[in-house]
């Protein structure tokens, strides 16, 4: 009984070991900068927050809480992992 490989193994098919080591740095770098991207969006919408919410910061929350809202929202994390 032969098990088929999956799409990923076929993704990879007839790449050397060289090629592979070059998929994964590759592949990390791509990810740093996803993450350094959401970070900066994040950092630019606290900033916005900030101003926007400075002449009523006692009707509500802080603007940090609100943007740990909204961060923890859009990426279906909890907030305290959001702050």
């Amino acid at each position: 009984m032969s098990v088929e490989a999956s799409n990923v193994e076929h993704m990879f098919e007839g790449l050397a070991d060289a090629d592979l080591v070059d998929a994964m740095t590759s592949s990390a770098r791509e990810e740093n900068a996803a993450c350094a991207r959401r970070l900066v969006a994040i950092g630019v919408l606290d900033a916005r927050r900030a101003r926007e919410l400075a002449d009523c910061n006692l009707w509500r929350t802080d603007p940090w809480e609100e943007v740990a809202a909204e961060v923890s929202a859009a990426l279906n994390i909890g907030r305290g992992r959001a702050s």
